[in-house]
Order: structure tokens, then sequence, then C-alpha cells
């Protein structure tokens, strides 16, 4: 595309044709606005725990009146149509599935980039959103992990193959941050029972482990 507001314009008007015409028209919904805000929400939150508690409170602070089954629906209309994809929580030492907070993911990074780029957000929570697609076009099914009080940002299945995934935009060093040196421990905690490997990412300073069990 020739230059930036053809590429912002383009991208506006796929969200605006795909919550328009496939979810407003469909679902008949009656506050077009409220759906949009709780995709703007979503947008600005990918790769975040969230809840449907967590949005009804964020709209009222915000002067919005809406319930708990009004936000989940729309939620569920936005994941109908791919725009967003939802990542549950999945209790590693349970192996089963939580409910409750999850989180979301961006079917395309454009909407955040081009469409709400003031709601900044760092380098690490991009690389989970495209680490998460990649997942789910090769096959897995996707989760985000929980030990005790800790995450791992991915559990992947696929088939009798389980993997674990950490995502990280910087190499751990001996200088880690509080935040980065419980996820650096959760990681060696996981590694006493599960082989491990770095893939590396050749273009960006970024790195991703994956854990999977021995013998796959």
């Amino acid at each position: 595309m020739p230059n930036d507001e053809t590429k912002k314009n383009y991208i506006y008007t796929i969200k605006d044709t795909v919550l328009l015409w496939d979810i407003i028209q469909r679902h008949n919904i009656k506050d077009p606005k409220l759906l949009e805000d709780i995709f703007i929400y979503l947008i600005n939150n990918t790769s975040n725990l969230v809840s449907i508690n967590n949005i009804v409170n964020y709209l009222k602070s915000n002067g919005r009146k809406t319930t708990y089954d009004t936000v989940s629906n729309y939620i569920g209309y936005i994941e109908d149509t791919f725009l967003i994809h939802r990542a549950e929580r999945y209790d590693i030492r349970g192996k089963e599935a939580i409910s409750g907070n999850c989180k979301y993911y961006a079917n395309d990074l454009s909407f955040k980039n081009w469409l709400y780029p003031e709601f900044g957000y760092g380098m690490g929570y991009k690389l989970e959103n495209l680490v998460y697609l990649n997942l789910r076009r090769a096959g897995y099914d996707v989760y985000v992990g929980t030990l005790r009080d800790k995450e791992v940002d991915f559990v992947a299945k696929r088939g009798d193959r389980l993997i674990y995934l950490q995502s990280a935009y910087l190499l751990p060093t001996s200088k880690l941050s509080g935040g980065n040196m419980l996820r650096w421990n959760l990681y060696r905690i996981i590694t006493k029972n599960w082989s491990s490997r770095w893939m590396i990412f050749p273009c960006l300073p970024t790195t991703v482990s994956a854990m999977s069990k021995r013998g796959n």
C-alpha cells in the first residue's frame, strides 16, 4: 500500500465490516458502541489475564451500563468472527483446563499497531501474541499454564504431544527483574521433569523457551 494512511483506512474497513456486518446485523446488536468498546478493550489487553467481571467493572467505571451476560455474549460474537482468540488457563499439576480468568489474543496485530497505538504495551506482549498465533496455525490447542501461583505462557496440545513454552523478549541474565526472576525460576522447576530447548528468532533479540515431554 502506498502510505500509512491508506494502510490505516484499510484496517479500519476490515474491522468495521466484521463488526457491523458479521456481528451487528447477524445478532441484532442493540448497542454497537458497546460492542466496539469491548473489542478495543480486548485488543489493548492482549496477552493479559482478564475476566468478564474485569471488563464489566471497567465499562461501568467509564459510565457504561451493561451486564455480565451482555459482555459475555458480545465477546462470544467477536470470537466467532476470529478477530480475537481465547486461551483458557491450564492446571499443569492437575492436567486440566480451569474456568475463570483467561487471555485473549488478536488475530492480527495490525489492529493494535494501526488502530489503537496510544494504548502502548511492550514488545514482549506482541511477541507472546505472535507465538500464540503460530501455535494455532500449527494445529495446537493452546492454553495458559498455571503451576501453584506462577504462570507458563503457553501449554500447547496436539494429539498426545504436550509442549510448555515460555516466551521472552530478552535472554535471561544474572540481573533479572523481580517478575522475570519468577518466570525464570518457574522455567527451572518445569525442566526438572521436562526436556527443554531454546528456539531463537534470528531477526529479533528474542527467545522462546520450549519444553516438550521427554521422548517426543
